[in-house]
């Protein structure tokens, strides 16, 4: 219910707004910039396992990014959100981004490791 809740947040909030640069803090710790349509750029933190939410806090830069927010810039930077959505009621977040007449899928799962 609370990922429900959340997914239609991140829907007003973020839909068809534009995906600026990834950033990555630690190795479950993601920063993506917004450049939302209503409330211009937003930060986007993603943490593995535990949290998805706009955040204000200050983000981490460093001067040669890892491999997988490079990735990220390759396949999402200047890409439009065009769907967010929550898979079968699970506690799973996908957001759609279309760029260069192609879509990629970034999937957020927010439950912990197994043991």
């Amino acid at each position: 219910m609370d990922v429900a809740a959340l997914v239609e947040e991140l829907r007003d909030r973020l839909l068809g707004g534009f995906v600026g640069k990834a950033y990555q803090q630690s190795a479950d710790k993601i920063w993506l910039t917004v450049q939302s349509p209503k409330e211009g750029r937003l930060d986007l933190l993603l943490e593995a396992g535990k949290r998805l939410h706009i955040t204000h806090k200050e983000r981490p830069a460093s001067k040669t990014p890892p491999q997988f927010p490079t990735m990220l810039r390759n396949n999402l930077s200047g890409g439009r959100i065009v769907e967010i959505s929550q898979h079968d009621f699970d506690r799973v977040v996908e957001f759609a981004v279309e760029r260069g007449g192609g879509r990629n899928h970034l999937i957020v799962e927010l439950f912990q490791k197994g043991a």
